[in-house]
């Protein structure tokens, strides 16, 4: 699913050695402590809860090389529920909004060496973090709904 999301084939098919995972078992759970794996040159760091009824929750961090970021967008956050034949990912996408913004903003403070021009860039950018904010919480309250809409 993240090799589609990412359009990265070499996704796919994840495949690691000598990986060190530390867990416990309580209460039915396997509770896995965080361990990274190398897919390629993208880093996933994951940790969570397994169910023997193969149910998962994990939360995933995704670390991007510049050359594959998306948007300047090098990291991404999500979680990883469902169950190990049908998991669903999702993404935090107020956190990708907000890098995004960051980055444009960022690069409208670079360009801008007169005073004024960079007081102006400062308040556009500040404008910029604040939309994406708001548009990164309607984009989580409609995941939500579509979410909950496939449960019925």
């Amino acid at each position: 699913m993240l090799a589609t999301m990412l359009k990265k084939d070499s996704l796919k098919n994840i495949s690691s050695k000598d990986l060190k995972i530390s867990f416990k078992i309580s209460d039915g759970k396997v509770y896995t402590s965080p361990f990274d794996v190398n897919a390629g040159d993208i880093k996933l760091n994951l940790s969570g809860i397994s169910g023997l009824d193969k149910t998962i929750d994990y939360t995933m961090k995704v670390m991007l090389p510049e050359n594959l970021a998306i948007g300047g967008v090098t990291s991404l956050a999500g979680t990883i529920g469902g169950s190990f034949s049908n998991p669903k990912i999702n993404l935090d996408m107020a956190a990708i909004a907000k890098q995004v913004a960051t980055g444009l903003a960022d690069k409208l403070l670079q360009k801008a060496k007169n005073p004024i021009v960079k007081t102006g860039a400062k308040a556009i950018a500040a404008k910029l973090k604040t939309e994406a904010e708001k548009k990164a919480a309607t984009l989580r309250t409609e995941a939500e709904e579509k979410i909950k809409n496939l449960g019925k």
